[in-house]
């Protein structure tokens, strides 16, 4: 008898799996999805059986050594999910099975499968179903969909963004689901993850909440996957392979378990809200207006009357009159966003990367945030040995000093990646925050009275096609968690408020948070013009070399070879080979994106990113990013 079995061990993405032979005292036992020890050049290794092949295997096929458990650890239907999103995303199979399966130590492995307390739910074959779209608008209504999220039978996996969500949503539940509950997340041991992979393959937690990484467990009877917050950037991985959304991978998993697939959010993405519309997901509603809108400042008119300060006088009020805490976002660190000479115009730039160097006041330095280097403040320009230098831009420095001396009485607080003490948050009386990204999970919400976007149109101007919807998802995502119309406070309690400082006023981000709906047909429009998602699926490739020629010549020539692959899909276009815009490091990238039809863009895609893998090529589909790395 002739067994495929996937090594569980790193393997080239061009051999998925190794052929073995099932010794005949064993043929009666063997099954897919088994744990088996095999021979592996002068090693045993472990492997999971993907397929029966036959009954004659070829005389130099080796023998597998022993079946390790009887009862298969992974389903039918989860090895199809790993198959599939091994070619979508063009990751050795190898790899995912690693990351699907407990740490494999034999004598713990022994241990917890010889207690014979295997309570399987009957997998079974259902036709998968529509996925449906679920609004929420406070805390709240979150909270009367989650009560009754879980289903009645089965198993059912809940994915939240970022690990502060998966505490949130586990409070949420009752007493009684906690009981059967399981959480998930990059952060666990692998003593903790391989007692809760345990847990959830032997029946005693049917409920699992986590991010993307819990995904890969040993699933029997999914009967339903729900998404929260599915516009959250956080849910992609951009950083390391497989590249995948958890959006996109919970939908192939869905299918493949015949689960129901539910999408929560108090702000959908564009796409999102574009198929709940056209009746490819099923909903009964359309993202909420929040009850106490934003207060939009122009700061065009404050400068018009004599405010050339980056505080307008109406935050520069709220903040001195504030008994209270505030939260002051800037997402940009250091004093200044770049140092230049006004003489000649140059502006110092990073010698690796070539992005704009950050001045930090602290240290006199300028500073990359994307390479680390560090250099000092020079007294004079590299270029015309002129000694006119100039600050342009904010940062999280120079607003911190500001605001120190607009309100003396109060704390100020600054939170970025350059400090990581966040142990004065929790310090009594009033307190002014002002921080990046990184302090958005990090603060209490429910304790502000204010909170403020510094300079929302930071980010507005860089070139990427999601950039208005990031925006927008932040500043929604900010009413939000205010939680203004919650009905979880006392009616005595004021109100906080949001205060976006903006110079385009008038723009559809800012002028679309009283009415939703305008936001999103605008950005309809532009992408159908565009033939960006929702109306294409979006794939970016790259690949980086040590030389800008070797660079370029190695893309025209997978160029080449991706014309050919792709000359029988009349959907799929190309553009490039372009360019990344900045380095890493020494090295030189070139990037190809392609647009492919929704008819077939799972096979399409799936061909591609082979081709791409078996290159050396690194593959992103659904990017957050055009060009960015």
């Amino acid at each position: 008898m002739l067994l495929q079995i996937i090594p569980a061990r790193r393997m080239p993405f061009s051999l998925p799996f190794l052929d073995y032979a099932a010794p005949a005292e064993l043929e009666a036992r063997v099954k897919i999805g088994q744990l088996v020890k095999i021979p592996f050049r002068s090693r045993e290794e472990f492997g999971i059986i993907k397929s029966i092949g036959g009954d004659a295997p070829p005389k130099k096929v080796r023998p597998i050594l022993e079946i390790f458990y009887d009862t298969p650890l992974l389903s039918q239907a989860q090895l199809n999910f790993l198959e599939e999103i091994s070619a979508f995303y063009g990751t050795p199979l190898s790899f995912l099975l690693k990351t699907n399966l407990p740490p494999l130590s034999e004598k713990k492995l022994k241990k917890e499968l010889d207690k014979k307390n295997f309570r399987s739910g009957a997998a079974v074959s259902k036709k998968p179903k529509k996925p449906g779209v679920f609004y929420y608008a406070d805390k709240g209504e979150k909270q009367k969909l989650f009560i009754d999220a879980p289903a009645k039978r089965g198993q059912t996996l809940i994915i939240a963004p970022e690990l502060e969500q998966i505490t949130e949503i586990w409070n949420l539940l009752s007493e009684e689901r906690r009981a059967k509950c399981a959480a998930i997340s990059g952060r666990l041991s692998e003593k903790q993850f391989f007692a809760v992979w345990m847990d959830i393959f032997f029946g005693r937690k049917n409920i699992v909440i986590g991010t993307r990484r819990a995904l890969f467990l040993p699933w029997r009877n999914l009967t339903r996957v729900i998404i929260d917050d599915e516009a959250n950037e956080s849910h992609k991985s951009w950083d390391m392979a497989p590249r995948f959304h958890a959006k996109d991978a919970a939908l192939f998993l869905a299918a493949k378990h015949g689960a129901a697939l539910q999408i929560m959010c108090h702000t959908p993405s564009v796409e999102t809200y574009f198929f709940a519309q056209k009746n490819v997901y099923k909903t009964k509603d359309a993202p909420k207006t929040f009850a106490d809108s934003a207060t939009i400042v122009d700061m065009c008119g404050e400068r018009r009357a004599g405010n050339y300060t980056f505080i307008s006088q109406y935050l520069r009020d709220k903040i001195t009159a504030l008994n209270g805490d505030a939260f002051i976002f800037l997402n940009r660190k250091g004093a200044a966003a770049a140092v230049g000479c006004r003489d000649c115009g140059n502006v110092i730039k990073c010698p690796s990367c070539g992005r704009s160097l950050v001045y930090h006041e602290t240290d006199k330095s300028l500073r990359c945030h994307f390479c680390k280097t560090l250099s000092r403040m020079p007294p004079s320009c590299a270029v015309c040995r002129g000694v006119n230098m100039a600050l342009y831009g904010i940062g999280t420095q120079l607003a911190e000093n500001t605001l120190r001396k607009l309100a003396p009485d109060k704390r100020v607080i600054r939170i970025d990646s350059d400090d990581g003490e966040l142990s004065e948050l929790k310090a009594p009386g009033n307190k002014i925050i002002i921080g990046t990204q990184l302090a958005w999970n990090k603060i209490d919400w429910s304790a502000l009275k204010l909170a403020a976007f510094l300079d929302a149109d930071s980010s507005l101007f860089i070139p990427e096609f999601k950039i208005d919807e990031n925006v927008w998802y932040l500043l929604r995502d900010a009413q939000f968690r205010l939680g203004c119309h919650s009905g979880l406070v006392p009616e005595s309690t004021i109100n906080p408020e949001l205060i976006i400082q903006t110079g385009h006023p008038e723009y559809p981000v800012f002028s679309g948070l009283a009415k939703p709906a305008n936001f999103y047909e605008q950005q309809i429009k532009i992408r159908q013009l565009l033939g960006f998602p929702p109306f294409n699926f979006l794939l970016k490739i790259y690949n980086s070399e040590p030389g800008e020629a070797l660079a370029k010549s190695q893309a025209e020539a997978f160029l080449a070879e991706l014309r050919a692959l792709t000359r029988g899909m009349p959907r799929v276009n190309i553009t490039g080979p372009l360019a990344a815009p900045f380095r890493r490091g020494k090295d030189y990238s070139q990037i190809i994106l392609l647009k492919i039809g929704f008819a077939n863009y799972k096979r399409d895609t799936a061909k591609i990113s082979s081709l791409a893998a078996t290159r050396g090529w690194k593959v992103d589909p659904n990017p957050n990013t055009l060009l960015a790395l």
